[in-house]
């Protein structure tokens, strides 16, 4: 056997695989009882966040476990060591898979179904393992050594990691979407480990690599909090302002002030509950008609929202405009239809890195209130056609 493979259980440095798993697993602790405590229950990115939390801890254990059942001769000690490793192996690469799905949440299902068949072959395989040696054997004195294959879970995990980079780094150079993930904080101390682990059997690098990545992804996810909205999970203020001056390269943007009409009319008559329950249907609508070139939706303050869009195809603005056009009114025709919703739209352009901020904002404020006195006008003049909006 090529010595790659030929590991034995006196190449194992117990102390140190368990101080490592030890560590990996306070700090999964730490990390989801932190995020319970702080976390907003809607965001998609932070309940995958968790289960990737909740794997790596399991993983962590398992890993203990097998390197303590490991040439142990108790009865059930090979039946226990064969379990632990199947299942360390089994949900190895999930951590990673999460991790693309993660950095992309709105990624549509089909193609994370599609995504999921490297990590559900990899599963096949280990459970496989419990009856032929794919990725590990056990020899009939309970000692664990690597198979030919060994090295496939390592790699799938690796072309996950790779390929969420590249998935992000495009969409980030295509959109100019602002992204709180640390991609690079992440991926070395993960990379490390992987390679690390794969080299020398008896030590443990791999999830207390991974956990370390997941301890600065955590924090870049609490980062993004404070540039969410509670009420309706947009983006807020704070964030459309440090995006606006955070972009040093020329980039053409396109941005839509949006304002309910007659917003404070429906407070004062309906109630403020009511009043946010149409905020919420506003930002679905806006995320709903999201195009690949939005950039951001932002919950600007009140009952006005942003949405900044790459400006590099004046049609794909439109596109943006119409499927909200659509959106509005089916809304007002189903579950609005008791209170429809009414829009008031300005836009401007500017190109950051050159523009002036202050000015693309007073633009779209401009015509924003130019489109809402159009809109009382006609309210006036022919109510039937007050919630048009052009």
């Amino acid at each position: 056997m090529p010595a790659f493979f030929d590991y034995t259980a006196s190449s194992v440095d117990l102390p140190a695989v368990l101080v490592a798993n030890g560590l990996g697993v306070c700090l999964m602790v730490m990390l989801l009882t932190g995020q319970r405590r702080h976390r907003p229950a809607q965001l998609a990115d932070g309940r995958i966040f968790a289960w990737i939390c909740r794997i790596c801890l399991l993983l962590c254990l398992l890993e203990s476990g097998g390197f303590l059942l490991d040439g142990r001769s108790f009865p059930g000690a090979r039946a226990a060591a064969l379990v632990c490793n199947v299942l360390l192996f089994m949900l190895g690469a999930l951590p990673a898979y999460l991790w693309v799905c993660c950095l992309n949440s709105r990624i549509r299902r089909r193609w994370r179904l599609l995504a999921a068949l490297p990590a559900a072959g990899v599963m096949a395989l280990s459970a496989a393992n419990l009856f032929v040696d794919v990725f590990f054997g056990i020899t009939a004195d309970n000692v664990y050594y690597r198979a030919p294959l060994a090295w496939l879970p390592y790699v799938v995990t690796l072309a996950y990691l790779a390929g969420g980079t590249v998935l992000i780094k495009l969409r980030q150079r295509r959109t100019g979407r602002y992204v709180y993930m640390p991609v690079s904080a992440f991926l070395l101390p993960v990379y490390l480990g992987v390679a690390l682990q794969l080299l020398f059997y008896g030590l443990s690098f791999i999830w207390v690599a991974a956990e370390l990545g997941l301890t600065s992804l955590y924090i870049s996810l609490q980062s993004e909090l404070t540039f969410r909205d509670p009420l309706t999970n947009l983006y807020n203020r704070s964030f459309l302002l440090h995006y606006l001056s955070s972009q040093k390269k020329k980039l053409p943007l396109a941005g839509i002030l949006l304002d309910v009409n007659s917003f404070k009319a429906i407070n004062d008559t309906l109630g403020h509950q009511e009043g946010d329950r149409i905020l919420q249907a506003v930002a679905r609508m806006l995320q709903e008609a999201a195009t690949d070139k939005t950039v951001a939706a932002v919950r600007y303050g009140g009952d006005e929202f942003v949405v900044l869009l790459m400006d590099d195809d004046p049609g794909q603005t439109q596109l943006f405009c119409q499927r909200l056009d659509r959106c509005l009114e089916q809304y007002n025709q189903t579950a609005g239809a008791a209170n429809p919703i009414s829009l008031a739209a300005g836009m401007a352009r500017i190109e950051l890195g050159t523009g002036d901020t202050e000015l693309f904002f007073q633009e779209m404020d401009r015509k924003m209130y130019e489109d809402k006195a159009a809109f009382y006008l006609r309210a006036q003049t022919d109510p039937a056609r007050a919630g048009e909006r052009h």
